[in-house]
């Protein structure tokens, strides 16, 4: 069995987002072994998710807990540019961007990629059913003017995150032409599915900012975009769609699958 931290496990369904929740799926698909949530101070291993910082922030918890063993990350990403240096507790074996790995200090020739990006390997692409889905963080779920920019634009669908099957929103994701989203994860999935996409910036509500978007965007070989503040009718906005290429994805996704065989499971 595996021991796995991700935000929110330790609550159930009423923990269910989206990235996060992939981690467990995406983890048991690689190793097919058991999957089993633990906190930070129990955990093997950590895997999708801006959790660097708080692993790093709880490591005497785990000392106090008697798992002196190193946490195993695999791509996982930080908040922002302050410097973390916690590697003799931590066994990197991927990180989510250049941004985190040059904040750890690691070589460049540490793996990188978000394992959200293997997402594509749990659902296949779906049959057409939107032209655009509108997928906001959860933070940003009830502002009103999500509900105003599905109902200004035809053949759209509001993704909701926060739904306990993680498998139905991939393949609603999947079922779209076009994306926006506020989450990194609506973004990385809608790669994954070759699905082209558009960054909004729908609220201050996010902690870190633009930090894991720029992370995960120069990881993929992305131009990093300047998000939208998108409102009322998204067809205006699909001349800005953009989507990584197919093979930086490969690359991630290939890099990923090695460096999580090279941790033994």
């Amino acid at each position: 069995m595996i021991r796995l931290y991700w935000w929110g496990g330790g609550k159930g369904d009423a923990g269910t987002n989206f990235g996060d929740s992939l981690s467990p799926l995406v983890v048991r698909l690689l190793s097919g072994a058991e999957v089993a949530y633990a906190p930070i101070e129990r955990c093997d291993l950590v895997a999708a998710g801006s959790l660097l910082n708080a692993v790093i922030r709880r490591q005497w918890r785990r000392t106090l807990a008697w798992r002196l063993e190193p946490i195993k990350v695999w791509g996982t990403g930080s908040l922002s540019r302050r410097r973390l240096d916690a590697r003799p507790r931590l066994a990197i074996a991927a990180v989510r961007g250049p941004l985190t790995r040059d904040a750890m200090g690691l070589p460049e020739s540490t793996a990188l990629g978000d394992p959200g990006i293997l997402v594509d390997r749990l659902v296949g692409r779906s049959a057409r059913a939107h032209r655009w889905g509108i997928v906001p963080h959860y933070v940003d779920y009830s502002l009103p003017a999500v509900q105003e920019m599905a109902r200004r634009t035809p053949d759209s669908c509001i993704v909701d995150l926060r739904q306990p099957d993680v498998l139905a929103t991939a393949r609603t994701i999947a079922s779209c032409d076009f994306i926006l989203s506020s989450s990194l994860h609506g973004l990385i999935a809608a790669d994954a599915f070759g699905i082209p996409s558009v960054w909004a910036s729908l609220s201050d509500g996010l902690v870190g900012g633009d930090w894991k978007f720029r992370d995960y965007f120069q990881s993929v070989e992305r131009e990093v975009p300047v998000p939208a503040a998108a409102w009322g009718d998204l067809r205006q906005l699909e001349a800005l769609a953009g989507v990584a290429s197919r093979p930086a994805v490969e690359a991630r996704q290939h890099d990923l699958v090695q460096a999580f065989r090279a941790m033994g499971w």
